[in-house]
């Protein structure tokens, strides 16, 4: 089941904190893209990255997210300076 446009806007600005420009773990990526990789994860294509699970917007979906930025969108971590 998609998560609602509530949980859906409040788990994507907080996956963007970690993965956007100036987050966390920095690998600039756009918010729109951050809300791709949300959708993908929850399309019947995402769920090698969920194993089953449904998505809940805790930390692990969070990380399966990453995953797809890395994967399917090409995004990574920038180096420190």
């Amino acid at each position: 089941m998609a998560m609602s446009y509530y949980k859906l806007k409040v788990f994507s600005r907080y996956v963007y904190s970690f993965y956007g420009a100036g987050g966390v773990y920095d690998m600039g990526v756009p918010i729109e893209i951050v809300k791709q990789a949300i959708r993908f994860l929850q399309s019947k294509d995402g769920k090698e990255y969920r194993f089953g699970a449904p998505v809940i917007g805790d930390s692990l979906d969070r990380e399966h997210v990453r995953m797809i930025l890395e994967e399917k969108f090409g995004y990574f971590q920038k180096e420190a300076v």
